[in-house]
């Protein structure tokens, strides 16, 4: 859930879309895993697809995501 943490910061500092690329070098980690990581997101609905495939893919926050975000309280008022 980590980079999903991250992923909330960015979105409240302006950032909302990451392609697959941003977030395999957030991971800093191989390709495989982060796509594994990004479809666990997805079926978990934190993240949804916004367009292109693997390559030039990229995605946003959900609201559930959202909402998720502040029952964790990474986001306060």
């Amino acid at each position: 859930m980590e980079l999903l943490k991250t992923w909330v910061n960015n979105y409240n500092a302006g950032a909302g879309i990451l392609a697959f690329e941003e977030i395999h070098a957030l991971l800093g980690c191989s390709k495989i895993f982060a796509e594994v990581y990004i479809s666990e997101l997805c079926r978990d609905g934190f993240i949804q697809l916004t367009g292109g495939g693997w390559a030039a893919s990229a995605y946003t926050l959900t609201d559930k995501a959202k909402f998720y975000a502040i029952e964790q309280n990474w986001i306060t008022e």
